[in-house]
């Protein structure tokens, strides 16, 4: 699983939300989507505040350095992977446990294959970079997008 490249840019955007327009089967949001020009420190973590380029409120993002991404994704990777293999243990022993031992071999594969599945989706788009404030009013109206790329220095 290989995830989104690293670089000295973080490589997303963000979206102010302009309108949001109630259909009957589909419900369309359109957004004004700006660049992230963050630039990873050297080492450690760093909170960056970003003022919004459409309404002017600013949201902090917290970005990782490269070392602490890339430990991140390998620590991801890691619990993925106990998962699966949990997953895939409590599976075979199903086949030659006896019946006391089937709800518990099946809650633990169950939860192996959950971990599994929503670490992989977590790591896939890791990049080391993540909203930290407001959060108890979830950004509003912005969302944090992949995207942008690789911007220039």
């Amino acid at each position: 699983m290989a995830g989104r490249p690293l670089g000295p840019y973080i490589g997303l955007s963000y979206g102010h939300l302009i309108s949001t327009t109630p259909g009957v089967v589909v419900t369309r949001d359109r957004w004004a989507v700006h660049p992230l020009a963050l630039e990873r420190p050297d080492h450690g973590r760093r909170d960056e505040p970003v003022r919004c380029a459409t309404c002017g409120r600013t949201f902090t993002v917290r970005v990782l350095s490269l070392d602490r991404t890339l430990r991140l994704r390998r620590t991801l990777r890691a619990s993925a992977i106990t998962g699966l293999a949990l997953s895939v243990l409590c599976a075979a022993l199903l086949a030659v446990a006896g019946e006391g031992a089937v709800p518990v071999l099946a809650f633990l594969a169950s939860v192996g294959a959950v971990t599994a599945l929503l670490t992989a989706m977590r790591l896939r788009l890791e990049v080391g970079a993540t909203p930290r404030r407001p959060t108890l009013t979830r950004l509003r109206g912005h969302r944090v997008l992949p995207g942008a790329g690789e911007l220039p220095a």
